[in-house]
């Protein structure tokens, strides 16, 4: 048997980066840079006949800022018009190359444009570089983590980048799966068991906040519901301290930087900093070389201080929680656990205020690094898919894009009713594949419509395995068959199921995913 393939997980933000490797005791951990960052800056620079990617390219963002280019994830599968919004209040210039929206910078004493696929392959070369460069070896395969909003789009824009760059994408996972691997939810697969558990994924973000509702079962994590905030990131908790640093320097020297960009970039990095030491620390200082005019500025803030700066993004945070849990018809009482994901839920405040919201049997899980919990639950899951196979070719067999038409179904899916097995996928279907089923309403005013979804054996005697559960709630009510909802079930060449549950009028719907195992 030849040595096992070499893979790696990659959580891909829009401010920053981390990737996890697995260690010889077989646990993922977070390695850093050669700069010494194990959150690497999602930036890419150019200067002269330079590029630069990660932490050297951040220190260009202020001297260098027309080009340097930051959040270009956000940019991925967007169109011109979305790419200019979102960066109107940027440095950035946006334009055009080959009906695409790119970014121009000077590069090589020439004008050059880039996308945000291309931007994207080159940062992801220098992630690939890290990881083999510590690893001493070449890295066979990657799995990422996307955020449960991205469209098919972004998804396939980012594969197609990160294949450019050299990394074999072994498959591509949602955000809050990831973090559920992490905090190692649902090994047992017993439905009476007590691992069995209802939890909030709370991803506090850099740019927002995604919440998600899991019933996490066996290594299965059904999606019950999510909820974003896109108003609310960690970018928000930085605005308030450079706000308030802003108008202690003008106070003390009477000069007003709201208007100055370069001081505000430089004065929001340090309050980055400040902000990351209030997480540990009972107060933390905030120092700028020449913030303006030449002057520089010291102050220190201490963290009632910063609370109170903070008091309505606390609130903001916890109306999102309250929120989906009421959209979602849930209890706080029926939560197990809250799993927290994201640099800025680090703050001793929230978490705090967090656990206000639910009873002492809620768990408030802080045991997994936030920033890192993504990224490690990529590297599980890749270590899960490697593990497949008993010698690389059928690794590579498994990995490589060009005979997913071999790859096929290995147990059937469908539906059970009075104790019989109705398959909607056969066992043997060569994947990817997509399955509709439509499923009127019985009984005149049913406003919900429950599915359990099974999967089983090829053989006669093997009993059918719960794979998910969705519920439809809030449907119209109406005559019996009149509300048509629709069941849409794909499986990808990953062997990822994702089931969707639609009513077809008003759109809304119901997800689960169940990952490759």
């Amino acid at each position: 048997m030849s040595d096992a393939p070499t893979v790696i997980g990659i959580n891909f933000g829009t401010y920053y980066s981390c990737i996890s490797i697995l260690n010889k005791e077989g646990r993922a951990e977070v390695i850093a840079n050669e700069d010494g960052d194990r959150m690497i800056p999602s930036i890419v620079a150019f200067s002269g006949d330079e590029e630069f990617c990660g932490t050297p390219a951040k220190h260009q963002e202020l001297r260098n800022a027309q080009n340097t280019v930051s959040e270009f994830r956000n940019a991925l599968g967007q169109d011109l018009a979305e790419v200019q919004k979102i960066y109107a209040q940027t440095a950035s210039k946006i334009t055009e190359k080959d009906g695409v929206a790119a970014f121009e910078v000077n590069y090589k004493d020439a004008e050059a444009k880039f996308t945000a696929k291309e931007i994207t392959s080159k940062f992801f070369v220098t992630l690939k570089q890290t990881a083999e460069n510590y690893l001493g070896k070449t890295v066979d395969g990657v799995v990422m983590a996307v955020p449960s909003y991205f469209t098919e789009k972004q998804n396939e824009e980012l594969k197609q980048a990160v294949e450019a760059a050299g990394l074999h994408i072994l498959q591509l996972i949602h955000e809050p799966t990831a973090a559920a691997l992490a905090y190692n939810l649902g090994q047992n697969a017993s439905r009476k068991d007590a691992d069995d558990k209802t939890v909030l994924v709370a991803d506090l973000g850099g740019h927002n906040l995604d919440l998600t509702l899991l019933a996490a079962r066996g290594g299965v994590y059904t999606v019950l519901g999510s909820g974003q905030d896109h108003e609310l990131g960690g970018k928000n908790f930085d605005e308030a301290l450079v706000n308030h640093f802003a108008a202690e320097f003008k106070r003390k020297n009477n000069i007003d930087i709201s208007s100055n960009k370069r001081a505000l970039n430089k004065l929001r990095a340090a309050c980055e900093i400040t902000k990351r030491t209030l997480s540990s620390a009972a107060s933390a200082p905030c120092s700028v070389e020449s913030l303006a005019e030449g002057l520089d500025f010291h102050s220190n803030i201490n963290r009632m201080r910063f609370e109170m700066l903070c008091n309505k993004l606390f609130s903001q945070f916890l109306n999102a929680v309250e929120k989906v849990l009421e959209d979602n018809k849930l209890q706080a009482s029926q939560i197990d656990e809250v799993l927290l994901v994201g640099g800025s839920t680090r703050i001793p405040k929230l978490q705090l205020k967090l656990r206000d919201v639910f009873p002492e049997s809620t768990v408030v899980r802080t045991d997994v690094e936030a920033d890192e919990a993504i990224a490690i639950g990529c590297a599980l899951q890749a270590l899960l898919i490697s593990s497949l196979g008993d010698d690389e070719s059928h690794y590579k067999s498994y990995l490589a894009p060009e005979v997913t038409n071999a790859l096929h179904t290995t147990k059937a899916i469908g539906l059970v009713h009075e104790k019989e097995f109705y398959p909607i996928v056969s066992a043997a279907t060569p994947l990817p594949l997509h399955r509709n089923v439509e499923l009127p309403t019985s009984v005149d005013d049913q406003t919900e419509v429950y599915v359990a979804l099974y999967e089983k054996e090829s053989s006669q005697e093997a009993e059918p395995v719960l794979l998910a559960e969705l519920v439809l709630s809030e449907l119209p009510a109406a005559k019996a068959g009149e509300t048509k909802v629709e069941l849409l079930i794909q499986v990808d060449e990953a062997g990822k199921v994702q089931a969707t549950l639609r009513e077809k009028k008003s759109g809304k719907i119901a997800q689960a995913e169940i990952a490759a195992n």
